[in-house]
């Protein structure tokens, strides 16, 4: 095999490894096109809480309150984007990366808390479990805990 070709092979390796192989905290298999950014206290890509609902992107999906603008979920009060979220990590094809650390779509519940906390148990939610974590993002959860589904949002619950 000539040397085009081993580079070929080699560069349909790499983009051939599915995302979810990804670990927690290892970036390797992401590029930054794929990464959604969270800024903790800010943003999830490129919804900012805080954001006039008039200077949201033209492609935002706008439904009363609530919104949507290439996957990210948002709600507004008082006519300002007022909280921000990834409504389940699990049907991501991209890895999230919160403060420098890369995680991946199909990361164990309980690294994810490792890596976000520590998390406290938000009571009296119905319907699922919420975790507030000291990085500054909150974790829902199906009911059972088992992180079947699992949603990041910037605000505390």
């Amino acid at each position: 095999m000539n040397l085009l070709g081993r580079r070929l092979l080699v560069f349909v390796i790499a983009v051939s490894v599915p995302l979810g192989a990804c670990h927690s905290g290892s970036p390797s298999g992401l590029s930054n096109m794929t990464v959604i950014e969270i800024v903790v206290g800010q943003s999830i890509a490129s919804v900012q809480l805080g954001t006039a609902r008039q200077a949201l992107a033209k492609q935002a999906q706008i439904t009363g309150d609530f919104g949507e603008l290439a996957g990210v979920h948002f709600s507004v009060a008082e006519g300002k984007v007022d909280d921000v979220w990834i409504e389940d990590l699990r049907k991501t094809s991209a890895g999230v990366r919160v403060s420098g650390r890369v995680l991946a779509p199909d990361v164990p519940l309980e690294q994810l808390k490792a890596a976000l906390g520590p998390c406290t148990e938000v009571t009296g939610v119905k319907g699922g479990l919420f975790y507030n974590c000291v990085a500054g993002i909150s974790i829902g959860c199906d009911a059972e805990g088992t992180g079947q589904l699992v949603q990041l949002r910037l605000r505390p619950r």
